[in-house]
């Protein structure tokens, strides 16, 4: 998954994939414990489109080399 979505390795990682959007969004660099509390932020910050997001790309092993 961190290779399709381009990810770095960085741990922990928590990430929401939004293929139809295209869009990645994931919990800041400076969350260094996940908790019940900060996956409850996370979704509410998604459900209210006030999270931070990257573009979505195919990784360099999905593209066509047609």
């Amino acid at each position: 998954m961190r290779s399709f979505a381009q990810l770095d390795s960085r741990k922990p990682l928590v990430a929401v994939l939004d293929p139809s959007e295209q869009k990645v969004y994931t919990l800041p660099e400076s969350v260094t414990d996940i908790t019940r509390s900060t996956i409850d932020e996370l979704i509410e910050e998604f459900t209210q489109a006030t999270l931070n997001f990257n573009p979505l790309l195919a990784s360099p092993d999905d593209s066509d080399t047609a």
